[in-house]
């Protein structure tokens, strides 16, 4: 089931990017917004596996095509020098709902499991509605252009520096995903930590995130890019790669902060040179395909990290460190 909607998010991904352009990336955020609604009210209602799967699948598509009409909103409506500060902004609003989201789901499962169906669904609703009154369904500066540029084609896959840029990206996040996948059980068999130990280490990253990571950004901002994207990839993998090399929360808790650092270092800085990578009117193609790599990466990452976690469960920190490297 977590596979079919994998393979949802990465045909929404790759659609949402192709219709950002096509249809306005404010647009297709409110429509799909209000069309995402239903989906939860139809999920807890499902009694087949087909039925279920059918759900999963519409929810994924529709639900990850908005990823890459948001960042190309955030791309069209800021210059190329604010955009990357524009994504850190971005994520610290995610991991705020990611610290909100998780308590509120728990208390509304402890009640009654289907209500977190029934709330979705209305805070759904509320987001498309709030973004139609908000924005008036605008089209935005570019938007349905097709204008041709010399240094950078307009089709993403002609673009060679790019497509190096996802394949090394996409390698990078199969490690970043062992984080809700591998690293979690590695804890628990090899640190011997409990829920609540565990669940304090992953406050300390969102915590640490909300705290510095626009301060970070903004010092940044005159390093080189590429350079800066590609430290903060390899003190991510680090932050994985180290952890056999301790056994106490201690150390695992320098384990997350090195990780933490180098996320804050990549993840808005590989946004942000996604963003002014892309010619004017092809923005939202080059953000759907950086969404798809994501996708792709949060299938991949879980399943190939959890063969080799059942082969050897130190032998996935070992590949992270050979990864980021």
């Amino acid at each position: 089931m977590i596979s079919i909607y994998g393979l949802g998010a990465i045909a929404g991904a790759y659609c949402g990017g192709r219709l950002a352009d096509k249809l306005g990336a404010v647009r297709l955020q409110t429509v799909c917004f209000l069309l995402a609604a239903p989906a939860f009210l139809l999920i807890p209602w499902a009694r087949s596996y087909a039925g279920i799967a059918a759900c999963v699948l519409y929810f994924s598509v529709v639900a990850e095509a908005i990823r890459p009409a948001n960042a190309t909103a955030i791309a069209k409506l800021t210059s190329p020098a604010l955009r990357t500060r524009a994504f850190a902004l971005q994520r610290l609003a995610s991991n705020l709902g990611f610290s909100i989201g998780p308590a509120v789901g728990g208390l509304l499962a402890e009640a009654n499991f289907v209500w977190l169906f029934y709330v979705d669904a209305a805070t759904t609703l509320l987001a498309g509605l709030l973004m139609c009154y908000s924005f008036r369904m605008p089209r935005l500066p570019g938007e349905g252009t097709r204008r041709q540029y010399v240094k950078s084609p307009a089709s993403p896959l002609a673009d060679r520096e790019f497509v190096a840029f996802l394949a090394l990206l996409l390698v990078s996040m199969i490690t970043f995903f062992q984080f809700i996948a591998t690293y979690p059980l590695y804890l628990r068999d090899h640190y011997g930590l409990d829920k609540p130990a565990i669940g304090l280490l992953f406050a300390v990253n969102t915590l640490v995130i909300v705290a510095f990571e626009m301060v970070l950004i903004d010092h940044a901002k005159n390093w080189p890019l590429l350079r800066t994207i590609a430290w903060g990839s390899f003190l991510s993998c680090s932050g994985f790669g180290i952890l056999p090399f301790g056994e106490t929360l201690a150390f695992a808790a320098l384990a997350m902060l090195v990780l933490t650092i180098g996320e804050m270092l990549s993840a808005p800085l590989t946004a942000g040179y996604v963003a002014n990578r892309s010619p004017p009117g092809s923005e939202g193609r080059y953000m759907g395909w950086q969404a798809v790599t994501l996708s792709l990466a949060a299938v991949l990452g879980p399943a190939v990290g959890s063969a080799v976690y059942t082969y050897d469960r130190h032998l996935v920190w070992y590949g992270c460190l050979a990864i980021g490297a």
